[in-house]
């Protein structure tokens, strides 16, 4: 999530200026589909990935879910999440930005949730 939507978006930005309403609604909804598959609401925090076909080794039988978060996962997402939004900081733009901003401020406030009280680290 992080190589993939900031450079689209800004691909869009110099080479097809016309288009960046429809690149952006195909980034909210690539991040979307992620965050649809991969948020585990009893701790608010992506797992490592998920398989649509829930047949993998790992994947959950039923959601298709990893059982274990993934540091890495969130990092990416929660990186591509804000070059997107550094991107997408116009009135025309506005309804995408705020919907993706909600995000970051949702995975955000669940990862400083989520660290340890005394290192202050996140395991």
């Amino acid at each position: 999530m992080y190589s993939l939507p900031p450079w689209y978006l800004h691909y869009t930005e110099l080479l097809e200026p016309s288009n960046v309403t429809a690149v952006l609604a195909d980034v909210v909804n690539q991040f979307d589909l992620l965050w649809s598959h991969d948020l585990q609401n009893d701790a608010d925090l992506l797992v490592h990935g998920y398989d649509t076909s829930k047949t993998t080794v790992w994947a959950n039988a039923v959601t298709g879910t990893s059982p274990i978060f993934g540091g890495r996962v969130m990092g990416w997402y929660i990186t591509g999440l804000v070059k997107t939004l550094e991107l997408s900081m116009s009135d025309e733009l506005l309804p995408a930005f705020q919907h993706l901003r909600a995000q970051y401020v949702d995975l955000a406030s669940a990862i400083t949730k989520a660290a340890d009280p005394v290192a202050g680290a996140w395991w």
